[in-house]
């Protein structure tokens, strides 16, 4: 086991006094054993912390502070970098305000920090560069601004990483690339822009990549396609222009992919978008009355996407994409979900589509598509939900 760093107790005792101080500890939902009065604090031993509420103490050291929704109020102290041996700090769904510690930093040791769903307010602390333990970082449901850290590229045992529905602005750094751990990246909701970084795709381990609802530009990354491991891929409600990438035939493990126009950033998990009882969730309007810029793909949909025998959910709509359906999608023996409304595609439905036996939903409205349906699709099934245009 690895050796904790050393911290005098006056120096967590302080640390953790200026907490309660600065959050409004009198007014927490819970505060078992928590020093109540000044002088209470004066007389406080680090042998007593150890069974005060959401505290826990190893050799003498504290290794976890666990406050989440529990009306933390205020903003959060510099003096909590003083707690070195800090290995776990979740204040999630509190009201935390004013800007992000960047003492906070200093805890080399810290391996899960969540403070989603507060009022933070900010940039992100490039010193933060130095947490070199940090596995899991959640920062959704803030009001944190400015650019994503390029140095953050640097925190070599990151795996998860959430900055959901805030207010960042800039580019997304090549030099996150370097996060080869890297298996979750949420930043949906976000005003982030420019190109996407073709050397992302060397993120080997990387399974959800959600970029939903910002401001990205350009063409989607052929290199992406080596992102082998990636299960789940959302993309929407940008302003990404350009040819579908046939590269991406290669992402043997994904499940679901977003590439529509308009989309909302808090939409229900797409796992459950499958489901019959959420099939509403597929709003059909005109292009003429679409919020803003948003993606514009153009081009034939690509025969080699028919090798992602994995997929479950495909979503297209809003876009200018041309030309036949693939008769290779028929290989896409897993989708249940097709929506290919509001593009410019002609023919007809391939018969090899008859063989898409789990498929439960598609949406072919608002293109050109004509003639016979595969005959092994029971329009009059209940299981299914059938949406194609009258001809």
């Amino acid at each position: 086991m690895t050796q904790l760093p050393s911290v005098s107790a006056s120096a967590t005792l302080h640390a953790l006094r200026r907490l309660y101080e600065c959050t409004n500890g009198a007014g927490w939902t819970v505060r078992t054993n928590w020093p109540a009065t000044a002088a209470a604090w004066q007389v406080a031993t680090l042998a007593e912390a150890s069974s005060w509420h959401g505290v826990r103490v190893v050799d003498g050291q504290v290794v976890t502070l666990q406050l989440p929704a529990n009306q933390l109020a205020g903003v959060l102290p510099p003096e909590l970098g003083l707690l070195t041996a800090l290995q776990h700090l979740n204040f999630r769904h509190n009201q935390l305000t004013g800007p992000l510690p960047p003492e906070l930093g200093l805890l080399s040791n810290l391996v899960h920090l969540n403070l989603g769903h507060n009022q933070l307010t900010g940039p992100l602390p490039l010193t933060w560069r130095q947490l070199t333990s940090l596995e899991y970082l959640y920062l959704e449901h803030n009001q944190l601004t400015g650019c994503l850290p390029p140095a953050w590229g640097e925190l070599a045992a990151l795996a998860f990483v959430s900055l959901r529905i805030n207010q960042l602005t800039g580019a997304l750094p090549a030099e996150w690339s370097q996060l080869a751990g890297l298996t979750e990246l949420r930043l949906e909701g976000n005003a982030l822009s420019g190109p996407l970084p073709p050397d992302l795709g060397q993120l080997a381990a990387l399974q959800h990549l959600n970029l939903r609802a910002n401001q990205f530009t350009g063409c989607l990354p052929a290199r992406w396609g080596q992102l082998t491991a990636l299960t789940e891929l959302g993309l929407d409600g940008n302003q990404l222009t350009g040819l579908l990438p046939a590269e991406w035939g290669q992402l043997q493990a994904l499940r679901v992919l977003s590439l529509a126009g308009p989309s909302e950033p808090d939409l229900p998990e797409w796992r459950w978008l499958s489901a019959p009882e959420h099939l509403a969730l597929h709003q059909h309007v005109l292009p003429e009355q679409l919020p803003g810029p948003h993606n514009q793909f153009s081009g034939p949909l690509p025969p080699a996407w028919g090798q992602l025998q994995k997929l479950e959910y495909l979503e297209l709509r809003h876009n200018q994409l041309t030309g036949p359906l693939p008769p290779a999608w028929g290989y896409l023996r897993a989708l249940t979900v097709v929506g290919l409304y509001g593009n410019r595609l002609t023919g007809s439905v391939p018969p090899e589509w008859g063989r898409l036996a789990r498929l439960v939903y598609v949406d072919l409205r608002g293109n050109k598509i004509a003639g016979p349906l595969p005959p092994e699709w029971n329009l009059d099934t209940t299981t299914w939900a059938i949406d194609l245009p009258a001809y």
